[in-house]
């Protein structure tokens, strides 16, 4: 694909239309799903700063999501890769995967947290996003 700028778009949005084109190259390039999330963490990174990633891989058989990457400088005491994430588990991941739109969390310290949320804002975490991605 041509990353040429594209005419008459604010110079904002065609950053974000380059970095799209650059995840889809790495995803190209790139086999190993550690090695893609790296990549799309550089990419993401340089749009939207962030403290932790993660790649999560929806499995049907289970009706769960299993954490296949993680990257950032926040670690986690209880998510790791190959952790499996169960529906009945509340979370704005969820949220975001069935209703296949995004979901944010601007704000951890305002209003109510899901358990999920108020362990995270234990690990340090203060604001969550949450992108449901398709094949």
């Amino acid at each position: 694909m041509d990353a040429s700028p594209l005419p008459d778009q604010p110079s904002g949005l065609q950053s974000r239309y380059k970095t799209l084109i650059e995840m889809s190259s790495a995803l190209v390039a790139n086999l190993t799903q550690e090695a893609i999330l790296a990549s799309v963490a550089d990419l993401i990174g340089r749009i939207a700063p962030f403290d932790r990633i993660g790649l999560m891989i929806y499995e049907p058989e289970t009706d769960s999501r299993r954490i296949s990457a993680i990257a950032g400088r926040l670690s986690s005491c209880r998510s790791h890769v190959g952790t499996e994430l169960r529906r009945k588990l509340q979370s704005y991941a969820w949220q975001a995967f069935d209703g296949q739109r995004p979901v944010r969390r601007a704000n951890l310290e305002r209003g109510p947290r899901l358990p999920v949320e108020e362990r995270l804002y234990g690990e340090g975490l203060r604001s969550l996003v949450a992108v449901p991605l398709r094949c």
